[in-house]
């Protein structure tokens, strides 16, 4: 599709313009894929705050029973409740972890080295066109 023109200097333009869609295009899955760590975080959160919402309204429930009454089922209940709300607060931490050191290297390398190129990459493609527009005036 792209060699069909019949210049070298169509060709390369559309090389040119081929390889900054690419470009382009991984930077936005990148930025994509920090989103979707973000997503999964808020997942892990508000599955936590049910988690906590159902531990207590445990703990409610067997205040209001007499605590002789107490079955071992409850507890164990309890138990399995809290370790699952520590795991989901490990998850929740460790993407918050992911989370800030993907919008670090974004932020600090990614993104401002993709800007450079792309500034870099703009300045060749004018002075390639300024170079032929010249030999193609002299011929």
């Amino acid at each position: 599709f792209f060699f069909k023109q019949k210049t070298a200097y169509e060709i390369s333009a559309c090389l040119v313009a081929r390889r900054c869609v690419q470009e382009t295009e991984s930077m936005l899955e990148a930025i994509q894929k920090r989103d979707q760590c973000l997503q999964m975080k808020e997942k892990t959160q508000e599955r936590l705050r049910e988690e906590q919402l159902q531990l207590q309204k445990l703990y409610a429930s067997q205040t209001v029973q007499s605590a002789v009454f107490a079955s071992k089922s409850r507890e164990k209940e309890l138990q399995e409740l809290d370790f699952k709300i520590k795991q989901s607060q490990k998850e929740v931490d460790d993407l918050t972890l992911i989370c800030d050191i993907i919008t670090i290297i974004q932020g600090l390398w990614e993104i401002p080295n993709f800007k450079q190129q792309r500034r870099q990459n703009y300045y060749k493609v004018i002075s390639s066109i300024g170079e032929m527009e010249i030999q193609l005036s002299i011929q």
